[in-house]
């Protein structure tokens, strides 16, 4: 008698976990009050099953492991903002950076990104990012460059001494950022 209804739960189970679930949107509190402490459980999470997905760079010092997503390259064909995942072990912090790499290999130190305010509107909103700036100015540039992803808007990035670049033009370049900062903060804890 148990043996069928231990294998319709069974069943259940596994029908309810492979249903398609919508990915959930994220609210703008999850940006507004970061958390940079992660869960032991989420970097385990993270080592085991996310880190495929980046390249650990080898030249940074202990306690930091610093991560890139692996479809980036240090000298990409066009201009990408290439954010990177800064572990420091021994703080159990976790903390996002921006950095541009232009076609050339270069790495501006400092740079504006210009962000459609709107599909109907030709305003800008212009964020100025240095190397310098704390994890809390990174975080929330790059919060609202996710958002301008999520919804598709026009990102130019304002390298000193260079033109105007586009930058995540392609859905698989937004999607390939979007799926950083989601990493980010599960790392965190802000999301499951």
């Amino acid at each position: 008698m148990r043996t069928p209804l231990l294998q319709l739960s069974v069943c259940l189970l596994l029908t309810l976990n492979h249903c398609d679930n919508p990915r959930p949107q994220l609210t703008a509190a999850v940006f507004e009050q970061p958390e940079f402490t992660y869960r032991a459980s989420s970097l385990l999470f993270f080592r085991n099953t996310r880190s495929y997905y980046y390249q650990q760079l080898l030249d940074t010092l202990p306690p930091l492991e610093v991560y890139r997503w692996k479809k980036y390259q240090p000298r990409p064909a066009e201009a990408q903002l290439q954010p990177l995942l800064v572990l420091n072990i021994r703080q159990d912090r976790a903390v996002f950076l921006a950095e541009l790499r232009l076609a050339d290999g270069r790495r501006p130190g400092s740079f504006r990104l210009l962000l459609e305010r709107g599909p109907d509107s030709t305003g800008y909103d212009t964020l100025t990012l240095n190397s310098t700036d704390p994890p809390q100015h990174h975080h929330q540039v790059l919060a609202r460059v996710y958002q301008a992803a999520e919804r598709e808007e026009k990102i130019r990035g304002l390298p000193p001494g260079a033109g105007a670049v586009n930058l995540l033009v392609t859905e698989q370049e937004r999607a390939d950022f979007c799926l950083v900062v989601r990493d980010y903060l599960r790392l965190t804890g802000a999301i499951d």
